[in-house]
């Protein structure tokens, strides 16, 4: 065939110049390619009867334009044969695949002649492709060739050169082939990958260009009564992509024929349409997806439909490509004002719709879109949020409210997904619930997943665990956040004056909704509603339609049935709107003439007593001369008419709905407000709104784990309890709310099972080691007493339960009470001290009749190890090995020491309220009628009182009031000796020789207390006398208060008292050996001018 150059489309082949010899080769590679596929067109033809009969007839016979074309290479041969309908599926299929090579392998480059009309015509050629279908599996195959090669038109790097128009036309028709693919599934995905596709490359386009649109890219405003505001201005048109096929007419011609409203849509300028493709196709593209949610629009998709009873193949393609674009766009949108207002209102109300959807795959791609509308364009969405939330997701949340199981699990999935953004509640919180005019979505929100995790008459289901994930989540960002900077109010964003202010409202509210007089006079009386009350300056009507201000009129109260009420309903209504928005209307009668009819238009459309219908020529006549004696516009009646017998006006309220139903006329009001709401907050990493946060939910946070954790069968559940509890007691601490971390401390001392009775010892603590969630549970209280301890009051007592139930079962440490002073003196003298060790001696143990035959968890431990001969019992069981070994890991984690030694770094209060709970846990002293268990307690608890106030001497003024009161109470009612007084005299005398080196202040205090020695019942004192005076003669500045004590007995001895003859002779007796005892040791030696000697003879003078 020589060399040939191909015409307009094909990128030319001529003669090399001799100097490029690899320029020759390559478009010598490219003819031979061409040719290639020529010849292959041309054998499908040559197969088929009219094509062969053509070729094969007689001399006379003429061959087809087309295979003279091919033949000749002119008129774009391959275009001419896919554009032709006298083709059959396999040519037209040949021919696509030829155009395909062509355009991947770059003949097709920007350096070729004429590139810019040779891609048109590709692109136009391949979308007007018409063929005549022989079978179905050729045609499946022509429309997959057909998606390739628009493709592969987009994916050339010739593709800059399309304009907007031609890209526009590319996605309609592989929507058109999406239509047509109907059940076939494969080409139906291919269709699917392809339109993604194409939207990337779009969408890569669009993030290279320059922030901002191009001057020319604006709105047209039309600027007639009631128009141009009630939503965006000027409608995106579809006139480009329709132009293309007949998919959905319908939809696309009413939308470009009236917008939702009535309102003449403005099309794009043609100038930008022809442009190459950039921001304007992609906002064509994004409007159309849009446009094909409405073929649903009419179909009832409420709670009460069927899930079945529309095609959700449709709104799910929709919704899927749109989620797409939302994912690949990302913050750009923000960037180009048209795309990010049709986002704000058309996609957005669409949304509102399909989210009540019966189909959990439509609700469940709605809710992703919204997060993923959140997560790139918060900033601009806060009133749309706030409607999503209050209309979808808190209406299918509840059961009572009608949604199905199914419903209500995917949007509580959803619902956890946000509650998982860091920062979703804190920006609920500021800009919804502490702004004046939105809701309080986030107490809403918080509420609905603690009531949605209780499982009410039924076992723990997979709801309630999603409920707690989001509350987890929630709480875990607040810990999270701690640390992260101040609380000061310097730093706060947010007007919490308003959130106080709404809090005020609220309660008159409830106020207004039991008494309506008393309510207005609570809020008048707290400045909240001025003295003279006028109900119509409440709305705003600024720049509406006169329908849609009528309707949401109405919306807000229930129209009353007699005609004169009406009539000053209606004129307090057309005065309002008069005032604000009186555009081509003359005067206030004009407007209240109109909203009569409009009424009355209303009961004849939607009455099915009326059988004949007001027609527009009958609306239009009782309109007449109505404006000041003039006509309205024609246009603007005839827009009236048609929207009333569109959307019915509602005089009644929604009844037991629960939740107000997005009408268009509160949508709106919506987009309206939108434009006068306040800016959005965005939140960040700091804790300034989490006190005021916490504080709402704490209360439901805490019952909420705690009754998933009682349910609960699972470990991994157990943990993610704990997690949320050491969450609450983190923020608890940090934000010094004590009372909640009581609250937690008293909800996770029920789980450790240690306050149960049980009858025998041995089963509590196999129990105890078989039950993960009461030892887990155990770990967790003395984790936050250990951690956060600082801000625990009332828990104490709690928390000292636990530990004497141990104290009882014998699991606690052998020196649960130790000091660090102890360890250093013991260390030092062995021998010293021995009533004074924490853990009681082996005889007062026997004196108080406990069983125990040694002490501490691994005493217990050993014991069940051994085989004693005494008490013969059967070998432990692997089982109840193990069950020892777990509890005693248990023990070993909870550092319940570690409360009593470290108490020196607790707060004041905190330590103050754990001294009076060892107290209050000690119980009253009784005379001689307690049981040995209860003593027991009682010397524990004195061993544990006394070990933190040796602890805390430099804090000896705040205790000790309460120690003295307490130490007397046990010395002045006890009448014989046991381990109780035992303890308490000798931790006294501690007590002095502890801290009388170090407080010489409180010496006489001190001293006053050795009272309480001499107030001993005699028997008591005759069975501890030298014990007493061993104690006293180890006071190593007794010397400068001896006179005192000597002083103090010699008065108790003329006590005239009938104490018996014993009782005479005791009493110099003790203070004889008393004296003996401090010389021996070196007690009176000579402090001042009086010796030793005199001392004695003054004592005995």
């Amino acid at each position: 065939m020589g060399r040939l150059r191909l015409q307009s489309s094909i990128n030319a082949i001529e003669e090399e110049p001799e100097d490029c010899e690899a320029t020759s080769a390559n478009k010598a590679a490219m003819g031979s390619m061409i040719n290639s596929e020529i010849g292959a067109v041309l054998a499908v033809m040559r197969r088929n009867v009219r094509w062969g009969g053509r070729y094969a007839s007689g001399e006379d016979q003429l061959e087809h334009s087309l295979i003279q074309s091919l033949k000749n290479l002119r008129r774009q041969p391959f275009l001419d044969v896919i554009r032709s309908d006298e083709t059959a599926a396999p040519i037209t299929g040949v021919a696509l695949s030829s155009v395909y090579k062509i355009l991947t392998l770059d003949v097709l480059d920007m350096n070729a002649v004429n590139v810019d009309d040779a891609m048109h015509l590709v692109v136009d050629a391949v979308t007007s492709c018409r063929f005549e279908v022989t079978d179905p599996a050729s045609e499946e195959v022509v429309l997959t060739k057909i998606l390739q090669v628009l493709l592969a038109c987009m994916k050339s790097k010739a593709s800059v050169m399309l304009s907007n128009q031609h890209v526009c036309t590319i996605v309609n028709t592989c929507f058109r082939v999406v239509h047509q693919a109907g059940t076939k599934g494969e080409l139906l995905h291919q269709a699917n990958d392809f339109l993604l596709s194409i939207f990337w490359i779009v969408i890569t386009l669009e993030r290279n260009l320059a922030a901002g649109l191009d001057p020319d890219y604006s709105f047209s405003s039309n600027v007639e009564n009631g128009s141009g505001n009630s939503e965006y201005d000027g409608r995106l048109s579809t006139g480009v992509l329709s132009s293309a096929s007949g998919l959905m007419s319908s939809v696309v011609d009413e939308s470009n024929a009236r917008g939702d409203n009535g309102k003449d849509v403005v099309p794009f300028d043609l100038h930008l349409m022809t442009k190459p493709y950039g921001v304007p196709c992609m906002v064509e593209i994004f409007h159309f997806i849009c446009l094909l949610l409405n073929v649903v629009e009419h179909t009832e998709t409420g709670l009460g439909a069927n899930s079945m009873s529309f095609d959700e193949d449709v709104p799910l393609f929709a919704l899927g490509l749109i989620n797409s674009a939302i994912e690949l766009s990302g913050p750009a949108m923000r960037q180009h004002p048209r795309l990010l207002s049709l986002i704000q209102d058309e996609l957005f109300r669409n949304l509102m719709q399909f989210g009540l959807s019966m189909s959990p795959l439509i609700l469940s791609m709605v809710c992703s879109i919204v997060l993923n509308l959140y997560q790139c364009l918060h900033t601009e969405l806060k009133l749309q949020l706030e409607a999503f939330f209050a209309c979808v997701i808190l209406r299918l949340a509840q059961p009572q409210y009608g949604a199905s199981y199914q419903q209500q699990e995917v949007v509580m999935e959803a619902l956890v997904d946000f509650c998982r953004q860091k920062t979703f509640m804190v920006e609920m919180y500021a800009n919804l619930d502490c702004d004046i005019t939105c809701g309080n979505v986030f107490e809403e929100l918080a509420n609905l997943l603690s009531k949605s995790a209780f499982p009410v008459n039924c076992p723990l289901s997979s709801m309630h665990i999603l409920a707690l994930d989001g509350l987890i989540a929630v709480i875990q960002g607040m810990a999270e956040r701690i640390g992260n900077g101040s609380t000061g109010s310097e730093l706060n964003p947010v007007n919490l004056e308003e959130k106080y202010i709404k809090r005020r409202l609220m309660i008159g509210a409830d106020h207004f909704n039991r008494d309506p007089k008393k309510g207005l006079e609570f809020l008048q009386g707290t400045h909240l509603l001025p003295e003279k009350l006028d109900s119509q300056r409440t709305y705003d009507f600024q720049d509406m339609n006169l329908d849609t201000a009528l309707r949401l009129f109405l919306e807000t109260f229930r129209l009353p049935g007699e005609s004169q009420k009406i009539q000053r309903v209606l004129e307090a209504f057309s005065g309002r709107y008069y005032e604000q928005s009186p555009l081509i209307l003359a005067n206030r009668d004009a407007a209240l003439l109109l909203s009569y009819s409009l009424i009355m238009l209303n009961t004849d459309q939607y009455n099915v007593q009326v059988k004949k219908k007001m027609t527009e020529e009958d609306f239009i006549k009782n309109n007449r001369h109505i404006n000041g004696g003039n006509d309205l516009p024609l246009e603007f009646i005839t827009e009236l008419y048609y929207s009333i017998c569109k959307n019915e006006i509602r005089t009644t309220p929604e009844q037991g709905a629960g939740f107000a139903e997005m009408t268009p006329s509160r949508w709106i009001d919506l987009m309206h407000k939108s434009k006068k709401t306040s800016p959005y907050i965005v939140a960040d990493s700091r804790t300034y709104l989490d006190h005021d946060m916490f504080a709402i939910m704490s209360g439901p946070t805490i019952a909420a784990i705690s009754v998933v954790f009682d349910h609960a069968e699972y470990e991994d559940v157990y943990q993610t309890c704990i997690d949320g509890f050491l969450a609450v007691a983190k923020i608890s601490a940090c934000h010094h709310l004590e009372d909640v971390l009581d609250d937690l401390v008293v909800c996770l001392c029920k789980f450790t099972t240690l306050l149960n009775h049980p009858s025998s010892v041995e089963e509590p603590v196999l129990a105890f080691g078989d039950d993960a969630k009461a030892r887990m549970a155990t770990v967790t209280v003395f984790t936050i007493a250990n951690r956060y301890g600082d801000f625990v009051r009332t828990g104490w007592r709690n928390i000292l339960d636990c530990i004497l139930r141990l104290h009882k079962l014998g699991l606690l440490p052998a020196r649960v009470a130790s000091d660090a002073a102890d360890d250093s003196e013991m260390s030092s003298d062995p021998g010293h001290g021995k009533p004074l060790t924490n853990s009681l001696s082996s005889a007062h143990m026997q004196t108080i009749g406990t069983p125990r035959r040694s002490s501490g968890l691994m005493g217990r431990f050993s014991q069940l190890l051994s085989l004693d001969t005494e008490e013969p019992r059967s070998q432990p069981t692997e089982q109840q090995l193990a069950a020892h070994q777990r509890t005693l890991q248990t023990i070993q984690k909870c550092h319940i020491d570690s409360i009593f030694t470290e108490s020196k770094f607790l707060q004041a209060d905190s330590l103050l309220q754990l001294a009076r709970a060892l107290i209050w846990a000690a119980g009253r002293p009784q005379k001689g009628n307690a049981s040995p268990e209860d003593e027991d307690t009682a010397v524990f608890c004195l061993e544990l009182l006394i070990a933190i106030t040796l602890n805390n001497r430099d804090r000896i003024g705040l205790l000790w009031p309460g120690v003295y009161d307490h130490i007397a109470g046990i010395v002045q009612s006890t009448v014989v000796a046991c381990a109780l007084v035992e303890k308490a005299v000798f931790g006294l005398l501690r007590i002095f020789q502890r801290l009388l080196p170090y407080k010489e202040n409180l010496a006489d205090e001190l001293l006053r207390s050795l009272q309480l020695v001499l107030k001993l019942d005699a028997r008591v004192a005759d069975q501890y006398c030298e014990q007493i005076t061993q104690e006293l003669s180890q006071l190593s500045s007794f010397c400068k208060l001896w006179r005192n004590v000597i002083g103090r007995m010699e008065k108790y001895m003329k006590l005239k008292v009938k104490r018996g003859e014993k009782l005479e002779e005791l009493v110099p007796e003790l203070l004889k050996n008393t004296l003996i005892a401090m010389k021996t040791k070196g007690v009176l030696v000579p402090t001042s001018t009086l010796g030793g000697d005199d001392v004695w003879e003054q004592t005995w003078f």
